[in-house]
């Protein structure tokens, strides 16, 4: 009787090891790493033709952070989001700042003292007029300066671009000289997604013929779309266009190359590109009161509620990637905002809740 009562507690001793054994295997051992190689397999799926908006939520960031956020939150979760922060600061991201001689050296600087220093390269677009000798500058020829100028500065870069550093990098990140940009959140957001297959992304609007993605927060192209959009340029994609605004008109251009625009907002509806300063976006009303109640209109996508443009608290996302309409001296606040204030008693770890959602 005693033996069988001890052979009985032996195979339930093993039994329970055994069990140990495959739950730390499975939690830790094999979804322990964050693996890229499981966006690289994904595919995107615009929903339409070329040039139709598509969701990088459905697929892409979705099959990601869903294979990978359990070895985020699991009992060495620290060291696992160590490593996550660790791959995504390894994203290789080239920013570009249109600008010119009137504001490279107030606008300009301010940029290259606070969030220009976080891409891993940082050129300032402006023309042959330019004498502020600021760090990144990249002197255009035969473009002018002005409004009008500006499709044809933006086919000027974009080819430069794409001759130099094509190869150095894999996403391309174009934006004005009033725009604030939280490098790491964009780099975490681009992190999961494929840089072989031709998309670009950004604050989506309803442009007169095709949505395009709004120039002044910013907009993104993997290395495969830098060379779709070289194709279509070399090809007088860009020239002799009414249309003076050359976020429209490249994504004009990007549509014919068959370069699908993707939607870059959370599940929730708030944006990561926000094409005004955060003052307008989280008042509500405040936009409809400004000169630029134009962009409620024109935030519209296919569907109510889609590629809006949100106002008040829920506005924008806590991952938010860039603020268009900050002046130099409101880049060093934002700066001192987003990275040296810290109310005491406040835990700053939560970023794993916030990957995970």
């Amino acid at each position: 009787m005693k033996s069988s009562m001890s052979l009985a507690l032996n195979s339930t001793l093993i039994i329970f090891i055994l069990l140990c054994a495959y739950v730390y295997y499975v939690t830790v051992l094999r979804h322990g790493s964050v693996n890229r190689r499981d966006a690289a397999s994904i595919t995107i799926s615009p929903g339409g033709d070329a040039g139709t908006p598509g969701d990088l939520r459905s697929g892409l960031q979705g099959k990601f952070i869903a294979n990978n956020t359990a070895s985020i939150v699991s009992r060495d979760g620290e060291n696992r989001l160590a490593e996550y922060v660790k791959q995504v600061k390894d994203v290789r991201l080239l920013c570009w700042v249109m600008t010119g001689p009137t504001t490279a050296l107030d606008r300009g600087r301010a940029i290259l003292e606070t969030w220009g220093r976080r891409c891993n390269k940082l050129l300032f677009m402006t023309s042959e007029h330019d004498r502020s000798n600021i760090d990144g500058r990249v002197s255009l020829s035969g473009v002018a300066e002005g409004r009008l100028g500006l499709r044809t500065k933006s086919q000027m870069a974009w080819l430069y671009v794409r001759t130099h550093y094509a190869e150095e990098y894999d996403w391309f990140y174009k934006c004005d000289d009033d725009t604030y940009a939280i490098v790491e959140n964009l780099k975490l957001f681009l992190y999961p997604l494929p840089v072989t297959q031709p998309f670009y992304t950004g604050k989506m609007l309803q442009g007169e013929s095709t949505p395009y993605a709004s120039g002044g927060p910013g907009y993104v192209l993997n290395r495969a779309s830098l060379g779709k959009l070289a194709e279509q340029i070399n090809s007088g994609c860009m020239d002799g266009k009414d249309n003076p605004h050359e976020d429209q008109v490249v994504a004009i251009c990007l549509r014919r190359a068959g370069v699908a625009l993707t939607d870059s907002q959370e599940r929730s509806g708030t944006n990561r590109f926000m094409p005004l300063p955060p003052e307008l976006h989280l008042n509500k009303g405040a936009i409809g009161r400004t000169d630029f109640r134009w962009l409620l209109s024109r935030a519209m996508g296919p569907s109510p509620g889609r590629h809006s443009i949100l106002e008040g608290g829920g506005c924008c996302s806590q991952l938010a990637i860039s603020f268009h309409y900050i002046k130099p001296e409101m880049q060093y606040v934002m700066d001192y905002l987003v990275y040296r204030l810290h109310p005491f008693g406040l835990r700053h770890d939560d970023d794993i809740n916030l990957v995970r959602n």
